[in-house]
């Protein structure tokens, strides 16, 4: 996990969680993700799958598809 500060958003930190470093939610829950997960800071996951079962209903899913000739899509669903 990396935070990261904007001088440009509000509010100004900048959660990122690469989720597939992670062993199990266990691992998760030790390191304290659910403090991330609980205050007003943006907040990235990579590999959020592991983790579904706590993260919260209200978010953006944003999912990156790889069309032919390695172009790309992304597709922003509203949960």
């Amino acid at each position: 996990m990396q935070d990261y500060i904007s001088r440009d958003l509000n509010p100004n930190v900048i959660h990122h969680i690469d989720a597939y470093r992670l062993e199990d939610l266990e691992e998760a829950l030790d390191i304290g993700i659910l403090d991330y997960l609980d205050d007003d800071a943006w907040t990235f996951i990579e590999w959020p799958e592991l983790l579904e079962s706590v993260l919260p209903d209200r978010r953006i899913d944003l999912e990156i598809r790889i069309l032919p000739n390695s172009a790309r899509e992304i597709v922003f669903l509203k949960r």
